[in-house]
Parts: structure tokens; C-alpha cells; sequence
């Protein structure tokens, strides 16, 4: 049985997307540290030591850029880390849902960027505003923020897509993912977990910002980035027969077939495409 949980598992994080290495991976992380835990609180006779604290506390971001300087890892480590089973659970489903959305129109490449991004930009608001709402230092962990980025670069790009929700019915993604900003920005005030909230808002932000800047052909993923130049106009010939000539017009290549239906996205929504353009676009997003 094992050896068939770990080929599939294996099969899964080969050939599933980057969406399922995402899952997979913060499951793996979760798995690891809850058997840590375990192992520690057998051996400590029945209490979990400091150390395992320690530990979390070392993977996770903190509110101080000694702490951070030190441990430039945590920058990455801490949106892998959870220590809640519901907070691991809620991640993971809304990852895989809006995940797979964003997936389809960008690829798996982007959609790493996205959650790295946003997980990134979560930790620089979290940093500056955990100063006000909190006394010493802090720490902030779990992947809320990059993958808020995602849910919101998905509605970005397919507005009207929609979505089936249990007692509710169809929920168009816009609409979707706007309630769960504003539940951030409502949250805030709580005080239970205030500096969370807004690293959650700078995932949005990131995620919003991160498909703005696509769209003009800057990827902020790619470190030597820059805006696609545009393609130079061709003269058109007329003569008396035909209005315009064919034999002067290029092929729309793949990349030009690849911005239009982007543009269309942007304009009137992924629903509104045609099934052969959400079929190239898909086939376009595997490469």
C-alpha cells in the first residue's frame, strides 16, 4: 500500500502541474514538522520542549531585520510553514482551486512567480506594520498571503469565471475573491491576528500588480525582465484587384496568438473565449 501511496505521489509532483507541487509540497512540510512534534513529545514525556518552538520559530519570518538578516531563508521557508491543520487545510483548497485557474492561462512557470511574489510581498507589510501592532518580536508563517496572490491574479485574468459552491450555488471568481479581501480588511481590527491580514492584502496587491505588469509583457519573476518591444508595422500594398494584399501580410505567430487572446481575457473574461482559444491556450500554457 505504501509503495502505491508513494509512486502516485511521485507521479503527482511529475507530471501534475505546479499547482499540485505547491500542495504537495507544503503537505510534505506539515507532515515533516507534525512528526518532529510527535517524536518530541514521546521522548519529552508528554510535553512539547522548547526546541520544537525554536525550530518553527527559525523557519518562520519575524519583524526584526536582524533576525531576518540572519536567517535570509526564512524569507522562502516561512510561506511553506504551517502548524494548524485547518490553516494548512483552507490553503491548500483554495490554492488548488484558484491554482489551477491561473494555471490554465499562464503556466506553470507563473504561477510559481505568483506564489513567491505575493508570499514575499505578504512579509514586506507584514514587516512594516507589525512594528505598530505588536510589543517585541513576532513571527508570521503559512502560505495566506502567496496564496491570496493567486486567487486574486486568477480573477484578474477570468473575472467571470465561476465556481460551484456547496449551498450557494455558481459564484463568479470575481466576485469570489473580492469577499475574501474584503474579509482581510474587516479582520484587521480584530486583533487576533492583525499582522496576518495585511500580509494577506500584500499578496492581493502583488497578485493583481504581478498580471498588470504580464499584460505589458514584464514577467517580475524573470530577473532580467524587460518590456517586449513592439513588433515593427509592415506596409500594405493595394492595387486595383484586391483592397489589401495577402502575399505582404506575415502569419500571426505563436506569441502574437498568445497576446490577443490575453488582451481578450482582459477585456471580456476567460468565459468568453471560444473553446479553440482556451484549447490553444491551454496547449500554450503546458510548453
Amino acid at each position: 500500500m505504501f509503495d502505491s501511496i508513494k509512486k502516485d505521489l511521485e507521479q503527482q509532483f511529475r507530471y501534475g502541474g505546479m499547482t499540485i507541487r505547491l500542495v504537495l509540497i507544503n503537505l510534505g512540510v506539515f507532515v515533516g514538522i507534525m512528526m518532529i512534534r510527535l517524536i518530541l513529545f514521546i521522548v519529552n514525556g508528554g510535553q512539547v520542549p522548547g526546541f520544537f518552538h525554536t525550530l518553527t520559530d527559525g523557519l518562520s519570518i519575524a519583524n526584526s531585520w536582524k533576525l531576518i538578516l540572519f536567517r535570509p531563508w526564512t524569507l522562502v521557508t516561512h510561506m511553506f510553514l504551517h502548524l494548524s491543520f485547518f490553516h494548512i487545510l483552507i490553503n491548500m483548497l483554495y490554492l488548488y482551486w484558484f491554482g489551477w485557474v491561473l494555471e490554465n492561462l499562464v503556466g506553470e512557470r507563473k504561477v510559481l512567480n505568483t506564489y513567491v511574489l505575493s508570499g514575499l510581498s505578504g512579509a514586506v507589510l507584514f514587516f512594516i506594520f507589525s512594528g505598530f501592532l505588536y510589543e517585541g518580536t513576532t513571527y508570521a508563517l503559512g502560505a495566506s498571503a502567496a496564496v491570496m496572490g493567486i486567487a486574486v491574479a486568477a480573477a484578474t485574468m477570468a473575472p467571470d469565471h465561476e465556481f460551484h459552491l456547496l449551498f450557494i450555488g455558481r459564484v463568479k471568481l470575481k466576485f469570489l475573491v473580492l469577499g475574501l479581501v474584503l474579509l482581510d480588511f474587516i479582520m484587521i481590527p480584530a486583533m487576533s491576528n492583525s499582522g496576518g491580514h495585511i500580509a494577506h492584502l500584500g499578496g492581493a496587491f502583488m497578485g493583481f500588480f504581478y498580471i498588470r505588469l504580464l499584460y505589458q509583457g514584464i514577467d517580475l519573476g524573470d530577473i532580467n525582465f524587460r518590456p517586449r518591444m513592439k513588433r515593427p508595422k509592415f506596409d500594405v500594398y493595394v492595387n486595383k484587384e484586391k483592397k489589401n494584399s495577402t502575399m505582404n501580410r506575415r502569419p500571426m505567430d505563436k506569441q502574437d496568438q498568445i497576446d490577443r487572446i490575453l488582451e481578450k481575457i482582459k477585456i471580456s473574461g476567460y468565459e468568453n473565449l471560444t473553446q479553440e482559444e482556451k484549447d490553444f491556450l491551454y496547449e500554450a500554457s503546458k510548453k
